[in-house]
């Protein structure tokens, strides 16, 4: 396990609470079985990394001396070795050079209850600690699993397994929050010190995501670089003590870019230029996020062959999913896109057995399952047609400008509660929905709804969908806003309503009722 611990003893306080600082630590436990439940053995447990002392210092924390930017992830390498990331442990707000939370640093005595601040004081100096290797912060561990030393095989080893150089294998990170672990790449001896290759999703400050290799010994540059580009704005601050490294100092390791980046701003474009194109390599309009979230490597499974081998990422603010493809090297041959707006994703892990990708919905608080389905092999389950009056609509007022309200109704009660509601608004002279086809894209809401329904439309026709609120046994009312645009006035509109049942057949399939279509005349 891998965690903040709370700074005040057995109660999730602020970082801060009452001076008393918060930090990283990681701990083991053995499983054992207790009726049909796997659980943790308590008495077993192993604080492998954050042994605090009687004093309250803790020498071998991972710094977590703000509210953001703590420990991230573990991943074991074929050879037994356990890799674990964790953050600057720095301030979000502006620069933070150190020297701004004192009472977070054992050279600080805490006057009610005599206790030191928990970080050692070596370690005061911010963002800078990422290039520091007396801190654990910033970096990608390499360490014993049983015994949390470093291993003779790791790049900064200084003869002192227990020392925390010995325990770098890579730094410069800011917040290498979720990590990837390519299979097959390891060795199965860590005295080698060839273990897996890994990807590290390293989420940005101000202008840059990032999304790394690395084989160990890598220095990424953080906080001196951002992205492929200097970061000029630490660059131009020191820490709060001359012992410390700076943006001018040698720095240790092989300076290292990222091989995709992406920024906060539409101004700037994604890294390397021309990097991001679709399936068939034609470029595509740059993307941005806010929140690198490293996922995982497709190694097979029922999706298309065409994503063997390619990592998948995403990222939290952006909402996105997508895909890069690599070379023999590790050398990033495109991004192409996956998956929009599929909410603030936190991790992403592929399935041991079914190879099927799942992910985690963090304010959602949900783990999604993504199935392929075969367009061309699967039919809906259950689709009928409601009859007259199931999408009612007030006569006239459909005028450039203004909105229409539409009530959706289900009269012969074919979807349970919860189904995902939709209206599909088309200008061709047909229904918008033709029953018993798919059409990708469509995407569910709701808290049973799953997927994707996947109606197909026939060539060339264009339609607008427009989802709705979850169906509850009532009419759903869904307003749609009229562009004013005047070549649409006296033009005909076609709409049809949609409910689907994802839970139809007992989960096989979704259950879709499609309501008449309704023309409408639009006025000036």
């Amino acid at each position: 396990l891998s965690y903040t611990v709370s700074p005040v003893p057995g109660v999730d306080m602020g970082f801060d609470q009452d001076d008393k600082y918060s930090f990283g630590r990681v701990t083991r436990y053995k499983a054992v079985t207790s009726g049909t439940d796997v659980v943790a053995d308590l008495p077993s447990r192993q604080v492998l990394l954050g042994n605090q002392l009687p004093d309250g210092s803790v020498p071998d924390c991972i710094a977590s001396v703000s509210w953001s930017h703590g420990n991230g992830a573990l991943q074991f390498a074929e050879d037994g070795s356990l890799f674990v990331s964790a953050g600057d442990g720095a301030g979000i707000a502006g620069v933070d050079p150190g020297g701004l939370d004192p009472p977070g640093f054992d050279n600080w005595t805490h006057p009610k209850t005599g206790l030191k601040g928990p970080t050692p004081i070596n370690q005061d100096s911010g963002a800078f600690r990422s290039q520091d290797l007396r801190s654990l912060a910033g970096k990608i561990l390499r360490i014993d699993p049983e015994t949390a030393d470093g291993y003779p095989s790791n790049p900064f080893f200084d003869g002192d397994p227990a020392s925390n150089p010995s325990r770098v294998w890579a730094l410069g990170l800011r917040n290498p929050f979720r990590t990837i672990v390519f299979p097959g790449t390891g060795a199965t001896d860590p005295s080698l010190g060839q273990p897996n290759v890994i990807a590290i999703g390293d989420v940005g400050w101000n202008a840059w995501e990032e999304l790394n290799i690395c084989t160990g010994a890598e220095n990424f540059g953080w906080p001196c670089k951002e992205g492929f580009a200097a970061n000029s704005t630490y660059q131009a601050f020191n820490p709060s003590s001359p012992a410390f490294p700076n943006c001018n100092t040698a720095m240790f390791g092989t300076q290292t870019d990222p091989i995709g980046s992406w920024p906060h701003s539409v101004l700037s474009g994604v890294q390397p230029p021309g990097i991001y194109m679709d399936e068939q390599g034609n470029p595509l309009p740059d993307f941005t996020g806010a929140c690198s979230i490293g996922g995982t490597v497709y190694t097979g499974g029922s999706y298309p062959d065409i994503y063997d081998g390619r990592i998948f990422f995403g990222d939290w603010g952006g909402g996105f999913l997508k895909t890069v493809e690599l070379d023999a090297g590790f050398g990033a041959v495109a991004i192409r896109p996956f998956g929009t707006g599929v909410g603030q994703i936190a991790d992403i892990q592929r399935h041991p057995i079914t190879g099927d990708l799942y992910y985690v919905k963090y304010l959602s608080s949900k783990v999604m399952h993504l199935r392929y389905v075969d367009p061309d092999g699967v039919q809906p389950y259950g689709c009928g047609v409601n009859p007259t009056g199931s999408l009612s609509v007030p006569d006239g007022g459909y005028y450039l400008g203004g909105s229409v309200e539409f009530e959706l109704h289900n009269p012969l009660g074919t979807q349970a509660p919860g189904s995902a509601t939709a209206l599909g608004v088309s200008g061709a002279p047909d229904p918008a929905f033709p029953c018993g086809t798919l059409l990708p894209g469509f995407a569910m809401a709701g808290p049973l709804a799953s997927g994707e329904l996947l109606l197909s439309l026939a060539p060339g026709v264009q339609v607008m969908t427009l989802p709705g609120p979850t169906w509850q046994g009532a009419p759903v009312t869904l307003s749609v806003l009229v562009p004013n645009e005047p070549s649409l006035a006296g033009a005909g509109v076609y709409a049809q309503g949609v409910i689907i049942d994802p839970t139809f057949g007992g989960g096989s399939g979704a259950g879709i009722a499609l309501t008449e279509a309704v023309e409408l005349t639009i006025g000036a």
